[in-house]
């Protein structure tokens, strides 16, 4: 898929992305009437969730019918071409969208495994974060770059705790002490995909969360990258490390190495 291809797979995403959001706006005014479901501890499911994601879906396949799909809902569908991926988180951010606050869309265009396109969609503030690799990161068809905040007392970092996995909340708490120990603040947005574009368009200088899946990160760490940003596990390692063992540590360079200082310590 050469560059021209690439932003045309972009805009379709984007439509996706528009078209879900209008159906998860009128969604959410039904909020308290809908039946949720638990998929694990603290894990919620509803009827939104799978509705917004059909509507992704149907887009994306109507566009690329031989690509495969991975959605947060729907799971796995193997295409004829199989290099290449879409990830799709409908709804990041259920508990917030159940409880009339902001949450985002995220969908991911991957080849052989690399993230090449990507978008983060907030239906409520109407943020769309848009990137291609090698393209830029854009926010509302603006360029965004990281923040340029070298001195950690002023460092105002996302973070976010365990929920599918509570056994791994304690760690998660005692990195968050020692990383809040000499900065301004910490920020919990609910969504992982929203905390990376937060970091990108430079409002959060970083971001550090455990047990968080590729579906949700992709488009994130995309973004981050082509802001000018670094991605890391906590330990500091790359791609190869970060999706396996699903820990992430994104931020500009200084508020990026503070962060794994920390995490290391943990």
């Amino acid at each position: 898929m050469n560059k021209q291809e690439n932003i045309k797979a972009l805009n379709i995403m984007i439509k996706a992305a528009k078209e879900a959001g209008k159906l998860s706006k009128l969604l959410q005014k039904k909020r308290t009437k809908m039946e949720v479901k638990f998929k694990g501890p603290a894990d919620l499911l509803c009827y939104a969730d799978q509705q917004t994601e059909e509507c992704i879906k149907k887009i994306l396949f109507n566009a690329y019918p031989n690509f495969s799909y991975y959605g947060e809902e729907t799971g796995e569908i193997k295409g004829k071409s199989n290099n290449y991926l879409w990830l799709v988180d409908p709804i990041d951010g259920t508990t917030n969208f159940l409880s009339g606050l902001e949450y985002t869309i995220t969908i991911a265009l991957r080849f052989n495994k690399n993230t090449i396109s990507g978008i983060i969609y907030n239906p409520i503030s109407k943020e769309m974060f848009t990137v291609t690799k090698g393209g830029g990161a854009f926010l509302n068809n603006k360029r965004i770059k990281v923040s340029k905040t070298d001195d950690h007392r002023r460092f105002l970092i996302g973070t976010g705790i365990p929920t599918k996995n509570i056994k791994y909340s304690n760690k998660s708490y005692i990195r968050l002490k020692k990383i809040r120990e000499n900065i301004a603040g910490i920020r919990i947005t609910g969504s992982a995909a929203y905390s990376l574009a937060l970091v990108a368009c430079g409002k959060l200088d970083g971001y550090f969360e455990g047990t968080v899946g590729v579906i949700d990160t992709a488009a994130g760490v995309l973004l981050v990258e082509e802001a000018g940003g670094i991605v890391s596990d906590f330990w500091g390692r790359n791609k190869k490390y970060f999706e396996k063992n699903v820990t992430y540590v994104a931020g500009n360079k200084q508020a990026h190495s503070y962060i794994v200082k920390k995490t290391n310590k943990a």
